[in-house]
């Protein structure tokens, strides 16, 4: 917490922290609301007091070089502090490896996959010549290099790195090792010590690794129990669609159709477990595909065993106005009752006695809705279901 004044020219005049602590993990500290003392709402004041307040803290922050703190925003960049030496234009203030950058994510939880290594490289037929300058150029090219390097102002901007040099690598052998790779630093050449893995394909790359599941049923999106005819494998009809999200596009989903090809048998790369199509009643399963799950809730129905899932209203309540008196029609206050698998359904006549919010008729107008409460026993337990129906009023016709 912390006191501020910001003048009439919209700038900070003072600013003071009462209780900050120095943080141990540096971009670990995150600003909240800001409220001043009255509790009016802030505007464009707020933004002018929250920027100087995030430079404060930032200034506060443990660096990644000495005169030189991390700002994180749009993008990724360095500010210099203040009493600081300027760097001169070019200089790299920090180099970061793709296993560096993983764990710098992973701070602000962005980070959806585990580095174990620096660097992955898929697994080639041969091994690489380094003393072939054009094999050599090629391994390095595949080497990225991410750092901050001062700008003309100073400020240090991300960018990629050429690695100039690496002492020794196997690629067509799985495993993994240490090398050592040499980049610029603007001034001279820097050695740095780093390790990489080799894969077998691309798809054991870690921004290839799967990091969720979501299923569909026929097109659409789960968002209640599916109810499954007794004796049907869930692969059966292919109406079920798995889609998977890779760490390089985490919200972009890639479909597979369930099937008997990819779904039994010995050759199967999709798991279904907990599922048994002959045993009656809610089962939860798990979906699992290349060591990530989904669970879905199914009920496996059958003649005998069928609850009531759905209830729709199809039809109205008649009021009628005669003068003075004012009458209610319960003829077509009806609805339909579905079960699992059931497209045609049960109609359902409610009576007076089901209505739960019934007022005096003469306030209703039309379209206005009645609430009626439907109820069933299924497995030892009571299921409500409630359903509202229109009103249409009439006007009584006169006798002759």
């Amino acid at each position: 917490s912390g006191t501020f004044e910001i003048s009439a020219a919209k700038e900070l005049t003072e600013f003071k922290f009462d209780n900050f602590a120095e943080s141990q993990k540096p971009l670990q500290t995150f600003l909240g609301p800001t409220l001043p003392a009255s509790g009016e709402v802030m505007s464009e004041l707020e933004t002018v007091a929250q920027e100087a307040i995030m430079e404060q803290m930032y200034k506060k922050l443990i660096g990644i070089h000495d005169g030189y703190i991390t700002m994180v925003g749009e993008g990724c960049t360095c500010l210099y502090k203040t009493g600081a030496q300027k760097l001169t234009h070019g200089t790299v203030i920090s180099v970061y490896t793709p296993k560096d950058l993983n764990d710098f994510n992973g701070v602000f939880g962005e980070s959806a996959v585990t580095y174990e290594s620096d660097y992955y490289i898929t697994k080639l037929p041969t091994e690489v010549d380094l003393t072939d300058d054009a094999q050599k150029a090629e391994v390095l090219s595949d080497i990225d290099l991410f750092a901050f390097v001062a700008d003309e102002y100073g400020n240090g901007q991300g960018t990629m790195l050429p690695v100039t040099d690496i002492t020794a690598i196997q690629l067509a052998t799985l495993g993994t090792r240490n090398t050592t790779i040499t980049y610029n630093n603007g001034t001279a050449d820097v050695t740095k010590d780093v390790t990489y893995t080799v894969v077998a394909s691309d798809e054991d790359l870690p921004e290839e690794a799967i990091v969720r599941l979501s299923l569909n049923y026929k097109n659409k999106d789960i968002v209640s129990v599916i109810g499954i005819a007794k004796g049907t494998q869930l692969y059966e009809d292919s109406d079920f669609t798995l889609f998977y999200y890779k760490a390089e596009e985490p919200h972009q989903g890639r479909g597979i159709v369930v099937n008997a090809a990819n779904a039994s048998g010995a050759n199967a790369v999709i798991t279904i477990s907990g599922y048994d199509p002959n045993t009656t009643g809610l089962q939860t399963v798990t979906f699992t595909y290349k060591g990530q799950s989904v669970e879905l809730l199914v009920f496996v129905y059958d003649e005998t065993v069928n609850p009531i899932v759905k209830v729709e209203d199809s039809g109205v309540v008649t009021i009628t106005k005669a003068g003075d008196t004012y009458t209610a029609d319960y003829t077509n206050a009806k609805a339909t009752a579905y079960k699992f698998g059931d497209n045609t359904g049960t109609e359902i006549t409610f009576t007076e006695a089901d209505a739960i919010n019934l007022r005096d008729l003469s306030t209703y107008e039309d379209e206005d809705e009645i609430v009626f409460k439907y109820q069933v026993q299924f497995g030892g337990h009571t299921y409500t279901f409630y359903v509202a129906l229109e009103v249409e009023v009439v006007e009584a016709t006169p006798a002759e």
